[in-house]
């Protein structure tokens, strides 16, 4: 799914934000690279403060204006280090990014997969 919109967005270098493992594993990494996607972590004191951000607020229903702040910095950082998009590929991170508005497309990884999963569902064939 992320493959396919990053393609139809024209992305060739994408932002990944997510919990510390999936910004460092390599899976998508590896996975979008063979797309053509080179896929941008943010630095490591960012992968610190979203992992924190996830798991200290968002998993808990919070979002602080001081986390929006951060996150829009974050936002326009990636564009100064050359990203096309954000990759949100992190269930929560769609609630703290939608508020900020942003520099660049957001593609919230749970929207993707759940809209085609509500397409393959509506499939009769």
């Amino acid at each position: 799914m992320t493959a396919s919109e990053l393609k139809r967005l024209g992305a060739r270098r994408a932002a990944l934000c997510g919990t510390r493992f999936t910004m460092t594993d390599g899976v998508y990494a590896s996975a979008l690279s063979s797309h053509g996607v080179e896929l941008l972590p943010p630095e490591p004191e960012e992968i610190k403060w979203l992992d924190g951000v996830i798991f200290g607020e968002l998993c808990r229903g919070l979002v602080s204006p001081e986390s929006e702040i951060i996150a829009e910095r974050l936002a326009h950082s990636l564009v100064l280090r050359g990203a096309d998009c954000i990759v949100l590929a992190c269930t929560e991170l769609g609630r703290l990014f939608e508020s900020i508005g942003g520099p660049l497309p957001l593609l919230d990884t749970a929207v993707l997969h759940a809209r085609a999963a509500a397409l393959a569902a509506m499939d009769t064939r």
